[in-house]
């Protein structure tokens, strides 16, 4: 009796299993952006942060090819805008192939990090004005 019981108890374990497995998770996108007039900076787009800045949203693009950072309003979902962008050049002397960033928060300033294969360094740019960011330091 106990090992009837027991077949029992797995019998539903592996249908309650089975049902948690085979539930399909569907993602419709809201918008998309491409490389070009309006985002000059996403062609060989490598890597994406996020971050919060008042009460916007952004994304931040590193893009390999372009050699620099896309900045774009996220906040609503379905209607993303440019806000701004930064190229390899004068200030931004550590952007030749930006492959990785990420965002850090320092008393009441954003800073982007930015990690540039081609140039071995890193660009540290504030972007607590999202429309103006500006170039602070480098690592190389």
């Amino acid at each position: 009796m106990l090992k009837q019981n027991t077949l029992k108890s797995y019998t539903l374990f592996l249908l309650f299993s089975f049902s948690i497995l085979s539930a399909q998770l569907i993602v419709s996108p809201t918008a998309s952006v491409t490389d070009g007039e309006t985002y000059p900076e996403l062609y060989g787009a490598q890597d994406i942060t996020t971050v919060v800045i008042g009460e916007n949203t952004y994304a931040l693009v590193a893009s390999v090819l372009d050699d620099g950072v896309q900045i774009i309003d996220i906040s609503n979902p379905a209607s993303p805008s440019a806000v701004a962008n930064v190229t390899e050049g004068g200030t931004y002397s550590e952007l030749w192939g930006a492959s990785g960033i990420t965002t850090v928060v320092i008393g009441e300033n954003t800073y982007a990090l930015v990690a540039a294969a081609s140039d071995d360094g890193v660009q540290i740019i504030d972007i607590s004005d999202p429309a103006v960011p500006s170039a602070v330091a480098i690592f190389e």
